[in-house]
C-alpha cells in the first residue's frame, strides 16, 4: 500500500511516497509525473516512514491539487462511464475535493537534513578547536 506524506516549504511542498513494495514507489512516481504534479526526478531518502522506505518528489500546491482533480475526473469517468463535461460546477466540486484532498495529506514536520549536518559537522569542528586549545 502506497501512502503521501507531506511537507510543506512554504511555495514548493516535498512529497513523501512510502510502500514496503519499491515498484509501487515507482509506480506511484510515474502517475504524478504522467499528471504533470511534477516534472523532475525521484529522489531517494534516506528516511523510513512508518518502518516503510521513501521517496520523494518536488511540487506545489497548483501542481498537486490539478493532480488530485485528474484523479478524481477519470475516476469520474470510469465509474459513471462518461466524459466530463458536467461544466463549471462540476469543476468546482471536483477542485475542491482536489483541495480536500491535500489538506487530508498527513504532514511530517520540516526535516532539513543539510542543516543538521552542517550543524553537526560544525559542532565537531568546534569540539577539535577546542581540544586543540586546551
Amino acid at each position: 500500500m502506497v501512502q503521501l506524506f507531506l511537507q510543506d516549504y512554504g511555495t514548493v511542498y516535498k512529497l513523501f511516497i512510502s510502500s514496503p513494495n519499491p515498484k509501487d514507489i515507482e509506480y506511484q512516481y510515474f502517475s504524478l509525473y504522467n499528471r504533470e504534479a511534477t516534472s523532475g526526478d525521484l529522489y531517494s531518502s534516506e528516511y523510513l516512514i512508518e518502518g516503510n522506505p521513501a521517496s520523494f518528489i518536488w511540487t506545489n500546491k497548483k501542481k498537486l491539487t490539478q493532480y488530485f482533480y485528474n484523479v478524481l475526473e477519470n475516476e469520474f469517468c470510469l465509474k459513471f462511464n462518461r466524459e466530463t463535461d458536467e461544466g463549471p460546477k462540476f469543476k468546482d466540486f471536483l477542485m475542491k475535493k482536489a483541495a480536500k484532498k491535500i489538506e487530508g495529506l498527513q504532514r511530517l514536520r520540516t526535516i532539513d537534513s543539510v542543516k543538521t549536518k552542517i550543524y553537526g559537522d560544525f559542532n565537531y569542528l568546534c569540539e577539535v578547536k577546542y581540544d586543540y586549545f586546551e
